[in-house]
């Protein structure tokens, strides 16, 4: 169902290009890098922040970014694998499509979990 080297391509292997000439994507490892560790690093922050400080605010914190940084981490991986199908693979992508989406809700949601009880966090901590 998935192209020939699709996972490879994630590593910045072989085209999966249908033409089959197209050249290899640019650093998809480092561009996925770059998109996915401040994420971590603010999940990271917040998990600091709830071992520092149990409330509900860092809670949300926590939670939110943890929700942020698994949405990013499901599109990225989405893209990869929606570009490797071959033609007949329309099916699985409005198979799944009501999956993503939920998880696209729940990042979004995330974040704004996340600022809500970092504003919270700061006002009380004063």
């Amino acid at each position: 169902m998935y192209a020939r080297g699709a996972y490879w391509a994630l590593l910045g292997g072989p085209s999966t290009s249908p033409l089959g000439d197209a050249e290899t994507v640019l650093f998809p490892l480092i561009w996925s890098l770059i998109l996915v560790i401040p994420y971590l690093l603010l999940a990271v922050g917040g998990v600091l922040l709830w071992k520092r400080s149990h409330s509900v605010a860092t809670m949300m914190v926590v939670l939110g970014f943890a929700a942020v940084l698994i949405a990013m981490v499901t599109s990225l991986f989405e893209s990869i694998e929606y570009s490797a199908l071959e033609p007949q693979g329309a099916l699985v992508i409005a198979h799944h499509r009501a999956v993503t989406q939920v998880i696209h809700w729940a990042g979004l949601a995330g974040l704004w979990a996340a600022s809500i009880g970092l504003v919270w966090h700061a006002t009380h901590q004063r």
